[in-house]
């Protein structure tokens, strides 16, 4: 997961729903609802044939613990 850009913040979920639960298999995702929404989004996005435009191409930053 290391490219996060446009789509960052249901990475960024996904990530923090791998904290909280321990799970880091997509099929272990799709197990949970939310998870499953979250997956079906990204995959959504990931093969969009139009994906939304980047609001800026310099990477988020990853907020500290």
């Amino acid at each position: 997961m290391a490219r996060k850009e446009p789509f960052g913040e249901v990475l960024e979920a996904l990530e923090s729903l791998q904290a909280r639960h321990g799970v880091y298999e997509e099929h272990q995702y799709r197990a949970t609802e939310a998870g499953r929404q979250l997956y079906q989004a990204w995959v959504q996005y990931r093969f969009s044939s139009s994906p939304p435009r980047r609001e800026s191409s310099a990477p988020p930053v990853k907020p500290s613990p």
